[in-house]
């Protein structure tokens, strides 16, 4: 059962994204993830799911930015408050 490819429709980049994921083709992920983040700038997940393809790249920073931004957009999302608070970076964290 093949769905065609809609350039617009999220969730088919979501799910592609989760595919290259899994696949460990983490510049493939990168890309889906942030074609349904421009498609839906307000959705949590695209948001998500780039913070923890950056924190597998190393990326540190960047997936701090994506998870605060995640957790701006929908502070009532335990998941992205739980990425927010589990992954922030040692000069972020209070001492």
């Amino acid at each position: 059962l093949i769905r065609a490819l809609d350039e617009g429709d999220v969730s088919v980049h979501l799910s592609l994204g989760e595919c290259y994921r899994q696949l460990g083709e983490l510049d493939g992920a990168e890309r889906h993830y942030e074609h349904a983040h421009a498609l839906e700038p307000d959705a949590v997940g695209p948001l998500t799911s780039l913070g923890e393809i950056h924190e597998r790249q190393g990326l540190v920073l960047k997936a701090h930015e994506a998870y605060t931004e995640a957790a701006r957009r929908a502070p009532r999302s335990g998941y992205a408050r739980y990425l927010l608070g589990r992954d922030a970076p040692k000069e972020f964290e209070p001492q």
